[in-house]
């Protein structure tokens, strides 16, 4: 943040584009750092908030990223229903349209109840292989 103290200052000609739409203060740069020391590193880890960011974080990479680089790192969440959208994005985006709709499928292999195991706390397919799920809470 140090990097956008003193922004407010310059001529909107020179100012970064984000401190025009985020404006910070002195006082809000000294309300900040007042929160920083004294709740200092206190948030814990939150399931919930790390698989959505890693959807999200997909969902952009498969998007803006070349097909193969996506279809390369597919699994690099360590979510199967994030590995899934990447393959049928980046396959979709190649024209490849057969090959997306089987990614899209595996929905369909897995089932509701699949999907469920997925989102919840992980799921035993046929083989004996235990996919760690997304640890969601039920609604």
């Amino acid at each position: 943040m140090e990097l956008f103290r003193g922004q407010d200052m310059l001529a909107e000609a020179r100012q970064d584009p984000y401190a025009r739409s985020h404006p910070l203060s002195r006082d809000r740069l000294r309300a900040m750092e007042a929160y920083v020391v004294t709740y200092g590193n206190g948030v814990g880890p939150n399931p919930t908030a790390a698989y959505w960011f890693e959807r999200v974080k997909g969902k952009i990479s498969a998007h803006t990223r070349a097909p193969k680089w996506t279809l390369r790192r597919t699994g690099e969440s360590g979510y199967k229903d994030v590995a899934f959208l990447r393959e049928a994005i980046a396959e979709t985006r190649q024209s490849r349209t057969k090959q997306a709709l089987r990614a899209i499928d595996k929905f369909d292999r897995l089932g509701w109840e699949g999907v469920a195991a997925l989102l919840g706390e992980g799921r035993l397919d046929e083989s004996g292989d235990y996919t760690k799920g997304a640890r969601l809470p039920t609604p």
